[in-house]
């Protein structure tokens, strides 16, 4: 038991607008035996700069550190707008206390003055309150929009986490494929790659298809030459063409069927032909192969620049580091990476493993984007991501979500002759249970 005469105490002071992981990984870095954690501006709420109110500040804080070990009591700290007598009415407000610790230069200087020490803290999770309130003004807006417009939106699990906030449905390449099918909407607006767009407007030739910017674009997609196709089909007269969904329209138009990271085994499975031409990625290729040894499957060479750089040394590494880890490895990942693996799925796969496994760490190797959708989906365990970012997918932001939607831009367009024959290709797939 810790004695009394030896307890120090901290104040941890700030708005709290919202009560975020910054704020988080700020406490955990106090050293003081007791903290109070007093929320500034407490009596102020739905406003612009302070949509909380102080107990919805309060149930954040105390939801977030649930399962710290932290001794923390929670006290408002109303504002009074009187800088000279505001350290006292602090002081009068919370009781003693030995130090400070805030992120606000005008409240560290207050402090300073009144020669009340005040401790940096050290910035390890960049969060910004303003742009999580910024971001909530721009969800709300993003949100009315689309209802009105009768819009809907699909989103990739590798999107940016705020973009979740807008999202109708959060998916894999073939979960949202067959929403794009099902939708009623006039408008989809597709928060991927631009083969995900390509592919809904494959779906729904008579749907407005929108991507947030043409900037997003996928560069295994565009790693086929449609003539070395040919030329690879012609020495392989016998062989059935797969490819894969992260493939442009027109490569799909010259394939007898397309599939996904969760469906391609049992795609090719499915098909007559020992021979398999399977394109564009080389490492889901050889995945294929391996669960298929009485297929010959003839991979293209072309690969995902994030998976294909996911080391054997770095899992290793976690997994020296997280010894009762469960590996999961999307299939696009090398070999090498696979064989090391406890479970190899798509992405959505890994959510619904990771909710039915008994473990409770997961070492995760895909898009590092991807562990912010399992810890929100699987909030009870733990995730720990050894790939790297896909900087195409986070080309999508909320600014320019909404203005795609307003001005209905970005608009994507197939050739007809084009898409019909590529369409005969996606329809194979979808109907191959």
């Amino acid at each position: 038991m810790t004695n009394e005469k030896n307890m120090t105490t901290a104040l941890f002071i700030g708005r709290f607008q919202p009560f975020h992981l910054g704020h988080i990984d700020a406490i955990k870095q106090i050293s003081e035996s007791q903290i109070i954690i007093g929320i500034g501006s407490s009596q102020y709420s739905k406003t612009d700069d302070n949509p909380y109110g102080f107990e919805e500040r309060k149930k954040m804080i105390e939801q977030s550190l649930a399962n710290e070990k932290i001794n923390y009591k929670i006290i408002a700290i109303p504002d009074i707008h009187d800088e000279n007598n505001w350290v006292e009415h602090v002081k009068k407000t919370v009781g003693d206390f030995d130090i400070v610790y805030t992120g606000n230069d005008l409240i560290k200087r207050l402090f300073k003055e009144k020669n009340i020490i005040v401790k940096n803290i050290k910035i390890n999770i960049p969060i910004s309150g303003t742009k999580i309130r910024n971001d909530l003004k721009l969800i709300k807006k993003i949100n009315n929009l689309k209802n009105s417009k009768n819009a809907i939106i699909l989103v990739h699990n590798y999107q940016r986490p705020e973009i979740y906030e807008v999202a109708d449905f959060i998916g894999d390449s073939l979960e949202l494929a067959k929403k794009a099918v099902e939708t009623d909407a006039k408008i989809i607006l597709f928060c991927g790659v631009d083969f995900m767009a390509e592919t809904a407007k494959i779906l729904n030739p008579n749907k407005k298809v929108l991507l947030p910017t043409y900037e997003a674009k996928c560069p295994m997609a565009g790693m086929v030459d449609i003539e070395k196709l040919k030329q690879m089909q012609a020495q392989y007269p016998e062989a059935k063409t797969v490819c894969y969904v992260n493939t442009t329209a027109e490569t799909k138009s010259h394939c007898d069927v397309c599939c996904t990271s969760a469906n391609a085994v049992e795609i090719v499975k499915s098909l007559d032909a020992k021979q398999i031409i399977f394109l564009p990625d080389k490492n889901l290729a050889n995945y294929v192969q391996s669960k298929l040894p009485e297929k010959k499957i003839i991979p293209w060479e072309g690969f995902c620049y994030v998976h294909s750089k996911i080391l054997i040394n770095k899992l290793k590494k976690g997994k020296e580091i997280h010894p009762n880890a469960k590996v999961v490895a999307h299939p696009e990942c090398p070999m090498e990476i696979i064989e090391q693996a406890d479970h190899v799925t798509s992405t959505s796969g890994m959510i619904t493993y990771a909710q039915k496994s008994n473990a409770k760490e997961f070492i995760i190797a895909t898009e590092m984007g991807m562990i912010e959708r399992l810890q929100i989906e699987v909030p009870n365990k733990k995730f720990y991501s050894v790939g790297g970012v896909c900087i195409q997918m986070k080309k999508n932001t909320l600014e320019n979500v909404l203005s795609a939607l307003e001005e209905e831009k970005h608009i994507i367009e197939v050739n007809e002759n084009i898409r019909i024959k590529a369409k005969k290709a996606l329809d194979k797939m979808l109907q191959i249970k």
